[in-house]
């Protein structure tokens, strides 16, 4: 249980969780706002807890519509 813990306090703090969970969240996003994937600016605020051994991450992801059908345009 100290393991999962302590992993999960490491992995709030962490920039490289950010960029995987953003790069994750991504493509569906993308595909929902209708833009390609690589013209989407996404954040993310994500929380991450333990329970006994295991690790959770909870996640929200914003994106700017407008922003990104701007870009769309160019």
């Amino acid at each position: 249980m100290a393991t999962a813990d302590k992993l999960a306090e490491l992995m709030l703090g962490s920039v490289r969780v950010r960029q995987k969970l953003v790069a994750l969240a991504r493509p569906e996003l993308a595909r929902l706002a209708g833009v390609p994937a690589a013209q989407l600016h996404v954040e993310i605020d994500h929380h991450v807890r333990s329970e006994g051994t295991r690790v959770f991450i909870d996640g929200d992801a914003m994106v700017s519509l407008e922003t990104a059908r701007e870009a769309s345009k160019r």
